[in-house]
């Protein structure tokens, strides 16, 4: 014990904390002998009291009291799922409750609920019957889109717990005279999502598909039939034909045409077929000339206007971001000087006017060499993602950069850079 006299009355504050923690170590050191594996006794802890169970997606929360037995050292509960095992979960004895998941359906469980102490004996089991709400494997099930779209077809779910899954993808076609069985399998917790199968060769003709989904505990849905869908035709627009309908800072449409021949940066360069490559830059830079062209007027929005060469009805565009390198601070993709958010529009011959076909916005993904490989692939964007389809047929198509990556995309300063402009579709009948 420490004891402070009266000589001990004008002793310096650090001195009383130095105090303090001597007395915090103590105290810690007699509750860290709770864990202790000391001798072993054979007498099991008093049960937990139960109190409530309140029922969750796919699992429970029980709430509880825990013994007062000194040596205990966790509250567990247990139950035996469909395929014959046990599954098991713990909390200390600190806790007033305890999370218990993986159910797979709605049938009444039968949970087993009691106290462990350090020697390993267990509590009298309390058993607990309830019935979970539905598992998440049900709620993503319900919220499953297939679509088809071009050349392609897209799975879309939502995930509102946000909890892990895996997504099976069964489809099959013909091809050639044979008969393909393909599957794709995707792992998230996404909130949302949406996975493309493309490059699959089969324009207008049938797919049949099969999607199931599991957790992360071993529950699976029955498979769910989405029928045919038919893949949509596109092809990419030659650019051999391709010109600039006018001179830079010249308007269509009231709208004046971008510089791009800023610095190393030429605006030809955004539509010869030839993406920017390490150490050897191909793009076009704005030099800051937003707006009207003028540069007191700061980086954005700048437009780009491209004359097809005939009439399309276009499908999805490709935009290459500009890198001075792969690593580094050379690497830039998804950062500054690059762009993040822009609109796409095509020419209404009838209305003599621009008409905006959407906003896009690419994602940014995880940091690491994926950054790299994406950047190089380039980023697409579909006129219409949600109902794939054609634009009306036009023959000129408007590119205009709205924001930079940086500070959550509201970055409109230092957006210059863009390497390349590549367009989907068919040509107009």
């Amino acid at each position: 014990m420490v004891i402070i006299n009266e000589k001990n009355k004008n002793m310096k504050k650090h001195d009383l904390y130095f105090i303090l923690l001597i007395l915090v170590g103590l105290w810690s050191c007699e509750e860290s002998k709770r864990f202790e594996i000391g001798a072993k006794d054979s007498t099991p802890p008093a049960a937990p009291v139960f109190i409530d169970c309140k029922p969750l997606n796919g699992g429970a929360r029980i709430f509880f009291q825990p013994p007062a037995d000194e040596d205990v050292l966790s509250i567990n509960a247990e139950y035996t799922a469909t395929n014959g095992k046990n599954r098991w979960f713990s909390v200390s004895y600190f806790a007033d409750s305890l999370d218990v998941w993986g159910f797979g359906s709605t049938d009444e469980q039968s949970i087993r609920l009691y106290a462990m102490d350090r020697s390993g004996n267990k509590s009298e089991t309390v058993n607990i019957k309830m019935v979970p709400l539905a598992p998440t494997i049900d709620r993503v099930a319900q919220s499953l889109k297939v679509v088809g779209a071009f050349d392609a077809f897209f799975v879309e779910w939502e995930n509102e717990l946000e909890q892990d899954i895996n997504v099976y993808v069964d489809y099959s076609f013909d091809r050639d005279g044979a008969h393909y069985d393909a599957q794709k399998i995707y792992t998230s917790r996404l909130l949302t999502e949406k996975q493309f199968i493309s490059e699959l060769k089969l324009a207008n003709k049938p797919v049949q598909i099969k999607v199931r989904v599991e957790d992360s505990y071993g529950n699976i849905t029955d498979p769910l039939d989405f029928g045919t869908v038919y893949p949509l035709f596109e092809e990419k627009i030659l650019k051999d034909r391709w010109s600039f309908p006018i001179a830079t800072g010249d308007s269509l449409g009231g709208v004046p045409m971008g510089f791009m021949d800023g610095y190393e940066g030429r605006l030809y360069m955004l539509i010869d077929d030839v993406v920017n490559a390490e150490y050897k830059p191909n793009s076009g830079n704005s030099g800051g000339r937003g707006r009207t062209g003028q540069l007191l007027y700061g980086n954005v929005p700048w437009n780009i206007f491209i004359h097809l060469g005939d009439y399309y009805e276009l499908s999805r565009v490709v935009t290459h971001q500009f890198s001075w390198g792969f690593t580094g601070s050379w690497n830039n993709y998804y950062a500054s000087e690059n762009v993040g958010i822009y609109n796409m529009y095509c020419w209404d011959e009838d209305m003599q006017a621009w008409e905006l076909i959407r906003q896009h916005k690419i994602p940014i993904p995880e940091a690491g060499w994926d950054r790299v490989l994406l950047g190089l692939e380039g980023d697409e964007a579909y006129m219409y993602p949600d109902d794939p389809q054609y634009t009306k047929p036009t023959r000129w198509f408007r590119y205009e950069a709205l924001r930079g990556f940086n500070n959550n995309y509201t970055n409109t300063s230092d957006v210059n850079w863009l390497s390349e402009i590549t367009l989907y579709g068919k040509k107009a009948n």
